[in-house]
């Protein structure tokens, strides 16, 4: 499926859910005749679910503003390690990691279900490298003075609790605006190999 046929699919399964046609019946409509539909279901599960944004508004602004102070601290931790090498570097180090969390951050706050679905990799990707940098910073630095001791408490903050804790929030917020998805944002099925669109504050809707 072509980028241009992917923008129609995803304008006419907008336009349906817009008209109160439900979601298992946008994707039963755009997947018929498909052998995989799954590109379809990937679509309607993104579609924000109107109720979920109202009970979720605040939340998904949390949200948005703590994803935002993660870009902060990533730029200026970036920069922190960069500057070791030269200023240049630094910065370019620190606009990166700012530019790609600032961009998540705004995304959410515009309900984009990709923004989500990228800061939960993200998050992902940064803890499963957190314990590593963690011992080396820890090794190179056994006896810590003041401003070593702020750099490795900035860094467990930043690589561990922080992550942790938006990495549940992200999760949490996206399954209440959007249809429960798995960890990475692609769609369920139940036993019975049947997609489920239902958000998590709701029973989940089966297709026919």
């Amino acid at each position: 499926m072509t980028r241009t046929e992917v923008r129609e699919l995803e304008a006419r399964a907008r336009q349906m859910y817009a008209r109160g046609m439900p979601k298992p019946q946008v994707f039963a409509t755009l997947s018929a005749g498909m052998e995989k539909p799954v590109q379809v279901a990937r679509l309607v599960v993104s579609l924000p679910n109107p109720e979920g944004m109202r009970r979720y508004r605040t939340k998904n602004l949390v949200l948005s503003l703590l994803v935002l102070l993660l870009a902060v601290f990533a730029g200026y931790a970036k920069f922190a390690v960069g500057v070791g090498v030269n200023l240049a570097a630094g910065m370019i180090a620190a606009a990166v990691f700012f530019g790609i969390f600032a961009w998540c951050a705004w995304g959410i706050w515009q309900f984009s279900f990709p923004a989500y679905t990228s800061t939960v990799i993200l998050l992902f990707l940064a803890l499963s490298q957190t314990p590593r940098a963690l011992m080396s910073l820890a090794a190179a630095s056994p006896t810590p003075d003041g401003a070593n001791g702020l750099l490795i408490a900035l860094d467990v903050m930043i690589g561990l609790l922080l992550p942790v804790f938006l990495l549940w929030f992200t999760v949490r917020v996206r399954n209440n605006i959007f249809s429960r998805t798995g960890f990475f944002g692609g769609p369920r099925k139940d036993a019975a190999g049947n997609y489920l669109f239902g958000s998590a504050w709701e029973r989940d809707a089966q297709t026919d």
